[in-house]
């Protein structure tokens, strides 16, 4: 049986810290985190997929990683911004064009996962 009132729920309810591949830690509620671990896994197969075909992506499978290691999205139309954490390049811009990602727009992810990942070393 769940906790009823609120002082009860913050005593019984505890936190689990999860890395995050490149960023700081996340506090996850422990009965997610079962699903954020598979969460991962999807998206490291789906980053190294888009990695080896560039021309030849999903779009919805390009939002995963991106919301993953940006966070979520500003939207303006079509256009998808996710906000970077560097300075001179603030944006990632994504579309879709009939389920499919534009094959320049998916190598500007990779280029700016690649920089995310050099930074966090």
């Amino acid at each position: 049986m769940l906790p009823v009132d609120s002082e009860e729920a913050s005593r019984t309810r505890f936190v689990l810290r999860v890395p995050d591949l490149v960023g700081p830690t996340r506090a996850v509620s422990s009965s997610l985190y079962g699903c954020i671990t598979a969460t991962i896994r999807q998206v490291d197969k789906v980053l190294a997929r888009i990695r080896r075909n560039h021309s030849n992506v999903r779009f919805d499978d390009l939002r995963k990683v991106c919301d993953h290691y940006f966070g979520q999205p500003r939207r303006r139309g079509s256009h998808l911004f996710h906000k970077t954490h560097w300075e001179g390049e603030p944006l990632v811009n994504i579309q879709s064009v009939r389920g499919m990602a534009k094959p320049y727009q998916v190598r500007q992810v990779i280029k700016a996962i690649d920089k995310l990942e050099r930074e966090s070393r």
